[in-house]
């Protein structure tokens, strides 16, 4: 019996090889970052935005709707704040807002 459980795979090694074919280069950070969205940036603005990537040079991508433009841009320091605390690392250099129409 104990031969046969070696076979299984844990769960968080499917759901990296899941999310890895899903986002081509795997960034765990990136990944941490869309599950922890809502914490970041608060229930309101969460659902006006979505990260889109994270860069090579660590720059987060983030498409936000027009109308809350403003109000996303002013607190981009805060989110790179709680982000990196999250991350444990200065991952995040800066947020790159893209305006969803």
């Amino acid at each position: 019996m104990q031969s046969n459980m070696k076979n299984f795979k844990k769960i968080d090694e499917l759901f990296f090889n899941i999310t890895k074919k899903i986002y081509k280069r795997h960034d765990n950070n990136f990944l941490i970052i869309l599950d922890n969205w809502k914490k970041i940036v608060g229930d309101s603005l969460s659902k006006i935005s979505l990260p889109k990537k994270l860069n090579k040079n660590n720059t987060l991508v983030v498409i936000v709707n027009n109308e809350y433009l403003l109000d996303f841009q002013y607190q981009t320091e805060t989110f790179k704040s709680k982000i990196n605390a999250l991350l444990e690392n200065t991952t995040i250099y800066k947020i790159k807002i893209l305006i969803k129409k």
